[in-house]
């Protein structure tokens, strides 16, 4: 993401929101916070990140450099 605007406010913005999603959901559905609830998920989690990993791999393979990189500062 900062790497395609340039910025990196988009990814901080990205992380807080993520972040505050987890804290509601821990706050207003504790469950979500214990070790039962991990480990019934676990296989879920682990298939998420390898496909997140995927598109993350993928998606730079197809980055073309743009004439901001081309320059010479």
């Amino acid at each position: 993401m900062a790497y395609k605007t340039r910025s990196i406010i988009p990814g901080v913005i990205a992380h807080a929101l993520f972040d505050f999603v987890a804290i509601l959901l821990v706050y207003f559905i504790p469950y979500v916070a214990t070790q039962t609830f991990f480990k019934s998920t676990l296989v879920i989690n682990c298939v998420v990140v390898f496909l997140s990993a995927s598109i993350i791999w993928i998606s730079q393979e197809k980055i073309t450099p743009t004439d901001y990189d081309k320059k010479v500062v």
